[in-house]
């Protein structure tokens, strides 16, 4: 349905607008960029799928690198379809539980893998608010993202003392991270 409506939506601009003057930028464009954009873009990914993989090893889900990578583009492919952007998850978890019958710490992998892109995502923006300040931002957008980077950046430090404390917590929080804790053990 998506990949429906964006072949349609890009019909309707080209039928509506010249469509030469986007044909002889990209004739200009050099191959050695897109080449180097591309090969920047699997790289990514293939250290996606390589964070992916380190994360379900704790979690007792062993599989090969080559799985971990195909499993990231499956994911990719099915956004392009489903509506949302939790179908390429959901594909990505179901993939890796079924072959390796764990579905439930599948499922907690992907999440994991998408918690620490999250915590990157957040870390990266507070620090271009600090050290790329060249263009005009308004203090109420630096601020509350210097902020949450340093809470989050707090957190992940905190955590390891937070697992030492886990049996002075309450009840259903300390049965939470009692099996968080347990995994990692086993």
């Amino acid at each position: 349905m998506r990949a429906g409506l964006g072949v349609a939506v890009v019909t309707i601009l080209l039928t509506h607008y010249d469509a030469r003057p986007i044909f002889r930028i990209l004739s200009r464009e050099r191959p050695a960029f897109f080449v180097a954009a591309v090969a920047l873009y699997l790289a990514g990914q293939a250290m996606c799928a390589y964070r992916w993989q380190l994360l379900a090893a704790i979690l007792k889900v062993h599989g090969r690198y080559r799985e971990y990578f195909a499993y990231i583009f499956v994911g990719m492919f099915t956004n392009l379809f489903v509506p949302g952007l939790l179908g390429g998850d959901a594909a990505r978890s179901v993939y890796l539980g079924r072959r390796h019958g764990r579905i439930g710490e599948a499922i907690a992998s992907v999440v994991a893998d998408r918690g620490v892109g999250l915590l990157g995502l957040f870390w990266l923006a507070a620090a271009a608010a600090i050290f790329l300040n060249f263009a005009p931002i308004p203090s109420s957008v630096v601020t509350p993202t210097i902020a949450v980077g340093a809470i989050t950046l707090a957190g992940f430090l905190a955590a390891p003392l937070v697992a030492r404390l886990i049996h002075l917590m309450p009840r259903p929080l300390r049965r939470a991270g009692d099996s968080t804790v347990l995994q990692k053990e086993r």
